[in-house]
């Protein structure tokens, strides 16, 4: 009994490595919420604003595949905490409001960073655990390191409301510091973050792994990409600058904080929940029933009228989103780190594209929620893909 009661909590290995990466996310998505709606007063064009938001993504399909082989063969013990210390200053440089060219250095930066951070934290995470339980795994990883990006979306724009810019992100670059420790602590002694591909993974159909890639595609473009970055202007457009509700007047910067950092709270609050429900219907079953799930909501927020319906269609959203993140990415992972590499890369290249594609939709048509529609027609293709893998034999 006392071993059945450790199983179904998480590896101390993996909340020391979630708790890290959670402090590493700070600056990185305080930009979301605070970039699409201050670019004017920092000189911005629009269009850069698309190339910041995507800079971070479009190097990483160069580093992810480095990161993996870095890691095999160098002791994380010190790459963790290194890349947590470059992600502590990138924020001080954020705030300073340096012009467009250095932004986008510390972008490229970050994205270096991040194929570090998030390759040692999966792997981590997917190695610690019994056969059978990856989503599991990964959903309390999941869970621990959204922490971040709740306190970088909604408490970082509410930061900004108050303080402004440069303040807050050189708040959120000291705050960052403090997830060094425990990026060392995760990696220190610690064997298990470099697993083997599991029996089996050799053999799976190539045709499999090219559609786990697709679907990592369409979630990193529709959502992080298309829904996150135009987020903010969509809401301005159509509610202007403030929302009022009676004698209470709330800025817009906050409501789109609070809608990034919601993301972020279901997949805290829900994630390991997630994680232990795609492991008990099985992966192939459970894409369908994300992907379908997101094709609906977003084809409803992009003609809703009323802010409760797009809230609300923001937030199932969201959910199905945070479900087709945990189901691949342990998917992925029980086949070796070089798999995973790959499905990082694939989200990467649609979270990359995204911000692009959005913001030059918005330079030239008239139509915010076109976004919306975009990422309802990816997971919709989605969705038609996994309705044939569910039909093939295991």
């Amino acid at each position: 009994m006392p071993a059945q009661n450790r199983q179904r909590l998480p590896h101390r290995s993996v909340i020391l490595v979630a708790s890290a990466v959670a402090f590493s996310l700070l600056g990185d998505q305080a930009l979301y919420a605070i970039l699409p709606i201050h670019f004017k007063a920092l000189g911005l064009f629009p269009y850069q604003v698309g190339i910041i938001l995507s800079a971070n993504r479009w190097i990483r399909l160069i580093t992810n595949h480095l990161a993996e082989r870095i890691t095999a063969r160098i002791d994380t013990v010190w790459v963790m905490p290194l890349g947590l210390l470059v992600s502590a200053l990138l924020c001080f440089i954020y705030g300073f409001g340096y012009p467009f060219p250095a932004i986008l250095g510390a972008r490229l930066l970050w994205g270096l960073c991040w194929s570090f951070l998030r390759q040692i934290g999966i792997m981590t995470s997917v190695a610690s655990t019994v056969t059978g339980h990856a989503g599991k795994a990964i959903g309390y990883y999941t869970g621990i390191s959204c922490i971040g990006p709740i306190t970088g979306c909604f408490i970082g724009a509410l930061l900004f409301d108050i303080l402004g810019f440069r303040s807050t992100f050189i708040i959120f670059g000291i705050l960052t510091l403090f997830g060094i420790p425990l990026g060392y602590a995760s990696q220190k002694g610690n064997q298990v973050q470099k697993p083997e591909a599991t029996p089996g993974a050799a053999g799976e159909k190539s045709e499999n792994r090219g559609l786990l890639i697709f679907f990592g595609f369409v979630v990193g473009c529709a959502g992080p990409g298309l829904v996150m970055s135009t987020l903010g202007f969509i809401l301005k457009d159509q509610f202007g600058g403030h929302i009022t509700a009676g004698p209470i007047v709330v800025g817009i910067a906050t409501v789109n904080g609070f809608l990034l950092a919601s993301r972020n709270i279901i997949g805290t609050i829900g994630a390991p929940f997630f994680g232990t429900y795609v492991d008990w219907i099985g992966y192939r079953k459970g894409a369908f029933i994300c992907f379908a799930a997101a094709t609906m909501t977003l084809a409803t927020a992009m003609a809703a009228q009323s802010l409760v319906l797009l809230l609300s269609m923001i937030l199932l959203f969201f959910i199905s989103a945070a479900i087709a993140m945990v189901l691949l990415s342990a998917q992925a992972a029980t086949h070796g780190p070089r798999v995973y590499a790959s499905l990082a890369t694939a989200l990467d290249l649609g979270a990359a594209l995204g911000p692009i594609v959005g913001w030059t939709i918005l330079e030239f048509i008239s139509m915010p929620t076109l976004s919306f529609a975009l990422g309802a027609i990816l997971y919709g293709m989605a969705m038609l893909f996994s309705i044939r893998q569910i039909n093939q034999a295991p």
